[in-house]
């Protein structure tokens, strides 16, 4: 009887004692995974969070079940304790609605060099062609007549990549184009994904439900592989029409986006059946 109280005793001092302690640092990839509509999602104290997403967010309000990717999965958070409140002010990365990405680049990565100074000349290694140029009244013009049938060229060169005033704050490249008339419009923006992987959308304004213009999605690419390519046959003209490029985030970074240098070429092609996205192993959109 007494050996009986003793491991009693023991076993309650233990269970008493027992204090697990979890991971919330999500950019070492090591927080706690999640699913929103867990019961509960996380530890007491963390909240489950996909980016900026977080706890009810990430419930569907029609079907009550977990938010989706393009692909249909759950998404899948990580247990963080409870983000600040944001910022009011309007980020690009919020302005550009480029939808929910689907796929990770999972290989080698390299250095593109893009932040920090160079060693040797001590200057800010990111270029910063033409910038501010994140939203609409910074962009780079094309023009009201993008070329039709073009001869292939590598495209202009440009980078995403942090100002030095700002080094935290993330990149994006906006281009604005017109049409004279309807016309099938091809982008192609050539990279290296092993440097970083970036994502390319076309956007059109439409009045929202006060009357504000906001930007409007029209196809995007996506994909976690080399270079990105935009197919959109006979849009209407006058436009006027946004490219927007980015770096992108992950599931188990959410708060670091990749830098990389880029190409791009935005013009028209005359037939429809001509110049056309080669399409890719894992699809896009």
């Amino acid at each position: 009887m007494r050996l009986s109280k003793i491991l009693t005793a023991s076993l309650l001092l233990a269970a008493a004692c027992y204090k697990p302690t979890y991971s919330s640092d999500e950019d070492a990839g090591k927080a706690f995974r999640c699913y929103a509509t867990d019961n509960p999602a996380c530890p007491a104290g963390l909240v489950c969070c996909v980016g900026e997403l977080c706890g009810d967010a990430l419930i569907d309000p029609v079907t009550n079940g977990p938010v989706k990717d393009n692909s249909g999965i759950p998404l899948e958070g990580s247990c963080v304790p409870p983000r600040a409140p944001s910022d009011m002010t309007l980020t690009p990365t919020a302005y550009w609605d480029f939808g929910v990405k689907g796929s990770y680049y999972t290989g080698l990565v390299n250095d593109p060099l893009l932040s920090g100074k160079d060693p040797d000349t001590g200057k800010w290694r990111c270029a910063r062609k033409l910038e501010p140029n994140d939203m609409p009244g910074q962009e780079v013009g094309l023009g009201s007549q993008i070329p039709v049938d073009p001869n292939p060229t590598p495209g202009t060169a440009y980078e995403i990549c942090p100002d030095e005033s700002a080094p935290d704050l993330v990149d994006v490249d906006v281009f604005k184009f017109k049409l004279p008339t309807p016309t099938k419009v091809m982008v192609r923006v050539t990279y290296k994904v092993s440097y970083g992987d970036l994502d390319v959308a076309l956007f059109r304004m439409a009045k929202d439900d006060s009357g504000v213009d906001r930007p409007q999605r029209v196809v995007a690419d996506l994909t976690a592989v080399d270079n990105g390519c935009l197919e959109a046959p006979n849009l209407p003209a006058p436009g006027p029409y946004y490219v927007v490029v980015r770096g992108t985030n992950s599931p188990e970074k959410p708060a670091t986006y990749t830098m990389n240098n880029y190409n791009i070429r935005v013009y028209g092609v005359s037939t429809p059946a001509g110049d056309s996205c080669v399409a890719k192993k894992d699809g896009g959109i």
